[in-house]
């Protein structure tokens, strides 16, 4: 199976999209949940692929060539939401409900274009931009919630983000120095390294959410994978 081929008016698409498609043009008046769309990709050999299913519907949207809406439901007083996709077709009228809400889609198309500084700024994965590394405090999301991309690539692999750790520290330890050494000279360098110590302490948390999403996007910008593409 080659890597691209050929797609609806001259696009080229991947083989799991031409797949996808496939699946939902088979009946265009049929809801295609996206747990149901998984499963029958996992029946025709697409396992590895399944798991970035919501980053490759979120392609096939921006071409224009699928429709999605959610649709919530409660059941024992637990709400739960799930989406279902629909193939755009020309020919094809869709019901109630299924039109795209140009509003969201625009909204959702600058979220994606944000700039890759102000994603690492705000701890966001580095192929989509959207899904957050961090779910509170020092607790990681184990893959972006949003894509689906694993965020830790091997055991022991936040090892590399010691040493961003280790240069933010230096930093920020190094100019709180010099800053109380140029407000309080006549304190002694001891007593300014103390406090710049003790200043420090409130941001080691922060410290070390940011080494590790530092070291997440050097990595993958260093070390690219197939996995790394963005839309």
């Amino acid at each position: 199976m080659s890597a691209e081929g050929p797609g609806p008016v001259g696009i080229e698409l991947a083989p799991i999209e031409r797949t996808i498609l496939a699946i939902l043009i088979d009946d265009p008046n049929e809801d295609v949940s996206g747990r149901d769309l998984r499963n029958q990709l996992r029946r025709r050999g697409f396992d590895r692929t399944a798991p970035s299913l919501v980053f490759t519907m979120m392609r096939l949207e921006d071409r224009g060539l699928v429709v999605s809406r959610e649709v919530t439901t409660r059941k024992d007083g637990a709400q739960s939401t799930s989406r279902f996709y629909r193939a755009l077709a020309s020919d094809h009228v869709l019901p109630e409900g299924w039109q795209p809400n140009i509003a969201e889609r625009e909204e959702k198309s600058t979220r994606r274009q944000r700039s890759r500084l102000g994603a690492l700024l705000g701890r966001r994965c580095p192929r989509c931009r959207r899904g957050d590394i961090f779910r509170g405090g020092t607790a990681m999301n184990a893959s972006c919630p949003a894509c689906g991309l694993q965020f830790e690539r091997e055991p022991g692999y936040f090892v590399g983000a010691m040493y961003f750790s280790y240069l933010l520290s230096v930093v920020f330890l190094a100019s709180m120095f010099f800053m109380l050494r140029w407000l309080m000279p006549a304190w002694s360098s001891q007593w300014s390294a103390l406090v710049a110590v003790i200043l420090f302490l409130p941001f080691v948390g922060v410290t070390f959410r940011y080494s590790r999403t530092l070291w997440i996007y050097y990595d993958r910008w260093a070390w690219p994978d197939d996995e790394d593409v963005t839309p």
